[in-house]
């Protein structure tokens, strides 16, 4: 578990009163909030402009310059983040294993504490 938070380190903790876990479960709670009472054309509207925006970041990755053709460009970039969520699920499943290892209980689907 990460030391808590203190203000010289956490300069948001002054401001806001809340701990960076703190902040972290109310954005959950508020993006919740928000995907109840989000319509289903409207969820595939904002996935769609998320989805661009994503593959927009790794086609800027791939090709800084912009030189190669569009679609190699959109390719290389769907490749791109196809291994970015790659590594970060190698990286989560090596912290849950090592959670396991050092005795910790892992969370329940819908709880993200640990315990």
């Amino acid at each position: 578990m990460a030391p808590p938070s203190t203000s010289a380190a956490d300069p948001l903790l002054a401001q806001t009163g809340l701990t960076a876990e703190g902040r972290s479960e109310r954005a959950r709670a508020a993006a919740q909030a928000r995907w109840s009472t989000t319509t289903e054309e409207e969820r595939l509207r904002i996935s769609r402009v998320l989805r661009e925006a994503t593959l927009g970041r790794f086609e800027r990755e791939v090709d800084p310059a912009g030189e190669l053709p569009p679609d190699t460009r959109r390719e290389l970039a769907e490749v791109a983040w196809r291994e970015h969520l790659r590594t970060k699920a190698r990286v989560n499943w090596a912290r849950m294993k090592a959670l396991q290892a050092a005795g910790m209980t892992l969370p329940d689907e819908d709880d993200d504490t640990i315990t």
